[in-house]
């Protein structure tokens, strides 16, 4: 396997930025051979075993990955076998919001997710995306109206370490200002983040 060449393009690199959520696992190395005109076989791998079959039960991620393979083939000899291997980065989501926090205050509420869509101007697909925990672009108006509706500090709705981290920002600032000493602060920071 040492002797295949490493092989980093484009096109590869924006099915796995692009298309994240569609990969059933993450990916660590995919060999890809060419085996004639247009024609190439995959071995789709995590970390040292074969998830070739998982990929192929997502047939319409496994037709992009093909059409980019494709759109290279020139790069490739006949019977040549190359490797790429994305960044963890590239497969693996990037969740931001505490999606049981999120839940919790809909459901005290006794909120449905249509009357919450309703209330605060956000579309229902986009409150189920983020109560599921999915990677979604979360933006500004949706955190202000969310901590705004249900009187909540927007740090709180953060998974952990954003969370904290956006917390400090704000004692820091409050330091900085003299409303509060740096004591004060890391008294607040550790009931904060127990």
């Amino acid at each position: 396997m040492d002797d295949i060449k490493r092989i980093h393009h484009y096109n590869i690199v924006k099915i796995f930025k692009n298309h994240k959520t569609l990969f059933p696992c993450p990916i660590t190395r995919v060999n890809i051979k060419k085996e004639g005109f247009d024609k190439f076989s995959f071995a789709f791998i995590n970390e040292n075993n074969d998830v070739t079959a998982k990929i192929m039960e997502a047939p319409e991620l496994l037709a992009k990955f093909t059409d980019a393979v494709v759109k290279i083939s020139n790069l490739f000899d006949y019977n040549e076998e190359k490797y790429f291997e994305p960044r963890k980065v590239a497969y693996t989501p990037k969740v931001y919001l505490d999606k049981n926090i999120i839940s919790e205050l809909r459901n005290n509420k006794k909120l449905s997710v249509p009357e919450l869509s309703h209330a605060i101007d956000l579309n229902h697909i986009t409150i189920y995306s983020i109560e599921r925990g999915d990677e979604i672009d979360t933006s500004i108006k949706t955190l202000v109206n969310y901590s705004l509706f249900f009187k909540k500090a927007i740090h709180r709705l953060f998974l952990s370490p954003y969370k904290n981290e956006i917390f400090k920002i704000i004692l820091n600032d409050f330091i900085v200002k003299n409303y509060l000493t740096e004591e004060q602060a890391k008294e607040i920071l550790t009931k904060e983040t127990k």
